[in-house]
């Protein structure tokens, strides 16, 4: 799927901070892309110790796939979507 999701596709973005004891320790970025049964789903992340002094880490994952709304049901009957292929890459 392209950057740009395009006509007929839906694009969720999450960002997340993460604190612990008040301060803050890096930041989490989900892209999700849905466009009929396909998804592309990228994330990257940044982690530090005081300011990268001490530790840093940055990584970034993807991964492609189809959705099945048919083989998964919830306890309440509610239907959820389940991957049925997987491709994912990380570095």
């Amino acid at each position: 799927m392209a950057q740009d999701p395009g006509r007929g596709a839906t694009q969720i973005t999450a960002n997340y901070g993460i604190y612990w004891a008040g301060f803050h320790f890096g930041d989490v970025r989900v892209v999700i892309t849905v466009r009929n049964s396909d998804y592309q789903m990228k994330g990257d992340g940044r982690f530090s110790v005081l300011g990268g002094l001490i530790f840093e880490w940055r990584g970034a994952t993807t991964s492609v796939g189809k959705l099945d709304k048919k083989l998964i049901r919830s306890d309440y009957g509610h239907e959820k979507y389940s991957v049925v292929e997987l491709e994912t890459s990380s570095r």
